[in-house]
């Protein structure tokens, strides 16, 4: 039987961890981000990864992909961009 959006994503959100923004800040910040997406390191699969989206609806789909690719260590932002840029982060490009 075919799954409406509203029912996909529900079962994403009972699948992959959900994370608040100020929790995703300490995370990205213990764990930069790679510069390259093709960067050696996603070859290890337990990689921590946050999924976020602007609203949040599409960050559970995406990390329930990842994981069903394999990817054990996903969450996704709870409340999306909207969530973070309401804790106080930003969301420019950093270089370190």
């Amino acid at each position: 039987m075919a799954k409406t959006f509203n029912q996909m994503v529900e079962e994403a959100m009972t699948e992959v961890p959900v994370i608040n923004a100020v929790e995703a800040h300490r995370r990205m910040e213990e764990h930069p981000v790679p510069e390259k997406w093709r960067n050696p390191e996603f070859q290890d699969r337990s990689r921590p990864i946050i999924m976020a989206c602007q609203l949040g609806l599409l960050g559970p789909l995406a990390g329930k992909l990842l994981k069903d690719m394999g990817f054990t260590n996903v969450c996704y932002l709870e409340g999306g961009l909207e969530a973070w840029k309401e804790a106080g982060f930003s969301t420019a490009k950093t270089t370190t």
